[in-house]
């Protein structure tokens, strides 16, 4: 029997995996999310390296003799030591990245695509790392380089897929959340986020102004839902109890909540 080359085994998978979700699909997903999904806090410490902002002269093909200055936001790229625990490995890593920089732009949106994804790395924006995770520090209090631990107060709330699904994201390209992942946003992000779906069911806004903003050209999230891959979350949390806030900020959306909303629906008569 043939082999299939790398090319052919990427494509199959690419052509598995479901479309995007409509807005109004979206939209349930969130409510699923806030409503049924628990409470996690992070174990696992990461390596990672920050990538300072940058900005590059590119030439312009209908004007070779000028040229334009390409940003590039700064990342931190971040590494699970059970999958990178070797610090040769770890600049092997880097130094690909590196090489990429040189070749062309590179941002947060080039570095979570398919083509450059590996297991166990991922990026992160400066506010959102820094909130998760904290410096490692040595006996005598000094920062231990590129070694970050994780907030205590760091929590998420997820739920965990019985199907795939492909979401929008908030750098701007699709991600598909494999069967037993996990959908998952930081708890301090669910009251706004609860506010925004209650908009949306109050008809204040539609959920292309609620839940979405256009930067660069793309169509991004508002709010950083995104998906981790089946495993990561048994691997790298453990529950944890949610703040009096978030609990409050989800309640309309408990399941018994939209049940007996539901049954009033029901017995209200018609106008």
């Amino acid at each position: 029997m043939a082999e299939t080359s790398p090319a052919e085994e990427f494509n199959d998978q690419a052509a598995a995996k479901p479309p995007m979700l409509s807005a109004d699909a979206y939209v349930s997903l969130l409510e699923k999310l806030v409503g049924e999904g628990k409470g996690f806090g992070k174990t696992e410490s990461v390596v990672a390296y920050f990538l300072s902002p940058m900005r590059f002269d590119e030439e312009r093909q209908d004007a070779p003799d000028k040229k334009h200055f390409v940003p590039v936001k700064p990342i931190y790229v971040v590494m699970d030591l059970k999958e990178w625990p070797n610090d040769y490995g770890r600049s092997l890593v880097m130094k690909e990245i590196g090489a990429q920089y040189m070749a062309r732009m590179v941002g947060e949106r080039d570095m979570n695509a398919p083509d450059f994804k590996a297991p166990g790395l991922w990026t992160s924006k400066p506010g959102a790392f820094e909130f998760d995770y904290l410096p490692r520090k040595d006996a005598s209090g000094n920062d231990v380089p590129h070694y970050y631990d994780p907030n205590p107060d760091a929590f998420r709330v997820c739920l965990t897929m019985k199907a795939p699904a492909t979401i929008p994201t908030a750098w701007g390209e699709p991600w598909t959340i494999g069967t037993g992942g996990a959908l998952a946003v930081r708890e301090q992000d669910v009251p706004a986020l609860a506010a925004a779906l209650q908009d949306i069911r109050s008809g204040r806004q539609d959920a292309a102004s609620a839940l979405f903003v256009t930067e660069d050209g793309l169509t991004k999230t508002k709010f950083d839902v995104y998906g981790m891959m089946p495993g990561f979350l048994e691997d790298n949390y453990k529950p944890v109890a949610l703040k009096p806030v978030t609990l409050d900020a989800v309640r309309p959306f408990a399941p018994a909540q939209k049940k007996t909303m539901a049954v009033l629906k029901l017995k209200t008569p018609a106008t």
